[in-house]
């Protein structure tokens, strides 16, 4: 029996299989963060990360979840940056679509100093999506006080453009390479998770036979 690859998106669930492409319908996951770790913003904001362990059997799907939350009793408004510190990341194979976050996966234990070195494992088939709605412009985010969701202010009439939590889950089993699905090999790997004002954060995990 063919093994199919383990991937669940919850910030963009594949629901429909087309002639020519995939459909795909965001649903902003509200996820539990329990025992999480955290990098401080200079926005005042924090960016969650966590996984579900840091040492797995070989076939076993990593759980990565992602939250930018907002922990001040007043609301912040940040315009957009797009100072991303590396490329690359993503929420989907859409991309980070209209959310401020992404983030990716590489082979090999990396630190902030040489993450810039790394490549991204392709986590998402190559293929034609036919992907929710992109903003063609956002102007600024607004996150409302003691949480994650956040108001997105841009290309639409009226503003706000979206209001949705700033969080998002994935469960991954491995990657691909062109068409062939491979799950993740023992090693090491890092998990690189950063926003679009310049706050990163490095997760590491590793895969045992």
């Amino acid at each position: 029996m063919e093994r199919r690859p383990l991937v669940l998106i919850l910030v963009g669930l594949l629901v429909v299989a087309a002639t020519g492409g995939t459909f795909l319908t965001v649903r902003p996951a509200q996820k539990v963060f329990g025992n999480s770790t955290y990098a401080e913003s200079s926005t005042g904001l924090r960016l969650y990360v966590s996984l579900n362990a840091t040492v797995f059997r070989l076939g076993q799907s990593v759980d990565i979840s992602v939250q930018e939350y907002n922990p001040l009793a007043q609301s912040i408004n940040l315009s957009r940056s797009n100072r991303w510190p590396v490329g690359g990341l993503s929420l989907g194979p859409c991309g980070t679509l209209n959310f401020p976050m992404g983030f990716a996966v590489y082979a090999g234990y990396y630190t902030s100093s040489d993450i810039f070195l790394g490549v991204p494992l392709p986590l998402f088939e190559l293929g034609t999506y036919y992907c929710p709605m992109f903003l063609s412009n956002i102007d600024y985010y607004l996150f409302q006080a003691e949480s994650d969701v956040g108001q997105v202010f841009g290309s639409c009439i009226p503003n706000p453009c979206l209001t949705m939590p700033m969080a998002t889950y994935m469960s991954i089993g491995g990657f691909w390479l062109t068409s062939l699905y491979v799950e993740f090999p023992p090693g090491i790997y890092t998990v690189a998770v950063e926003d679009e004002w310049g706050t990163m954060f490095l997760l590491h995990f590793v895969v045992t036979l």
